[in-house]
């Protein structure tokens, strides 16, 4: 009896948990018709027209609203969406790494070219040094920049809307 419950309570938990993946955000750009699909469970960040910031993971609620967190707003309320991509997450962390590894080179370069002769120092401290260091610094704010921003989607350019996904056959 106790087995049998358990299936029926897995089953409908199941079933409940699949249809709730069904609901995706859909943006679609207004001048060219291009789509970008948000599943639910991504982290966002979406600001109102009230100004109001709030970031958290999409909750798709019923009809045309979303859910963050425990604050509930409708799309027409939603003045943009800021999403991060993978890629770029990978790409900024690339980037942030490269800087901080040329900084602390120009670093290495500019400190060890202080016991040498004054030649030595212009040469290579001042020139090979400041420049790695001038450059990897540039490299180190670039990728936390690109860490930071992610993707902007303005209700002025997208029109945003909650669509069902068919199921995919599997």
């Amino acid at each position: 009896m106790r087995f049998s419950c358990f299936i029926l309570v897995a089953v409908v938990y199941l079933n409940i948990s699949a249809s709730a993946q069904n609901e995706v955000l859909m943006l679609k750009k207004k001048n060219t018709g291009k789509e970008k699909v948000i599943h639910e469970g991504k982290r966002i960040k979406v600001r109102t027209v009230t100004g109001l910031t709030v970031k958290g993971r999409l909750g798709i609620t019923a009809g045309d609203s979303i859910a963050l967190n425990q604050d509930t707003m409708a799309l027409s309320q939603i003045e943009r969406i800021r999403t991060k991509s993978a890629g770029s997450l990978a790409v900024g962390s690339v980037v942030t790494g490269a800087g901080a590894l040329m900084t602390t080179g120009g670093a290495v370069i500019f400190a060890q070219s202080l016991s040498q002769n004054v030649m030595i120092l212009i040469i290579y401290g001042f020139i090979i040094g400041g420049a790695m260091m001038t450059y990897g610094t540039i490299l180190t704010a670039s990728g936390i920049l690109i860490l930071t921003i992610g993707k902007k989607y303005h209700s002025s350019k997208w029109d945003f809307q909650i669509r069902h996904l068919a199921k995919v056959p599997g």
